[in-house]
């Protein structure tokens, strides 16, 4: 069953939700469903990937060679495990003006990297490479 309809049959006089009524229901459905905080301990994990991707040139030049979300989900799990979320990103979101910048480089490899935190949401590393740009993240419970 959508957000379209209500939850009783068309026998009792069911009428489509209105527009207003459906931006309720997901702004509540928002507000209850929230993700799980990762604690600070795991979001270690992304300040340990930047560690050892700075120390190893081979692992900048597979990220370097990345061109889909697979390979890069294969070389962040070699890395670290524990990073759970990626995606890849348009150039524009990569470069935009963070909330709150925590740290921030460029790899041997020219790979300029950028651990943000937009307020209230998790801990996010950045990196633009040469053929795609991404963001890691701790999926939470």
């Amino acid at each position: 069953m959508g957000l379209d309809c209500c939850p009783v049959s068309d026998d009792f006089g069911c009428s489509p939700v209105k527009d207003d009524d459906r931006s309720r229901l997901l702004k509540l459905a928002q507000q209850i469903i929230k993700p799980m905080p990762v604690s600070p301990e795991l979001e270690q994990s992304l300040h340990h990937f930047v560690s050892v991707v700075k120390d190893n040139v081979d692992v900048q030049t597979q990220l370097n060679s990345i061109t889909d979300l697979q390979q890069l989900k294969t070389i962040v799990n070699e890395v670290e495990p524990a990073l759970t979320g990626s995606a890849l990103i348009p150039y524009e979101q990569a470069t935009s003006p963070p909330k709150i910048t925590i740290d921030s480089g460029i790899l041997q490899e020219n790979i300029p990297w950028r651990l943000l935190r937009c307020p209230g949401g998790p801990l996010v590393l950045q990196m633009i490479c040469k053929n795609v740009n991404f963001a890691l993240w701790i999926e939470s419970c």
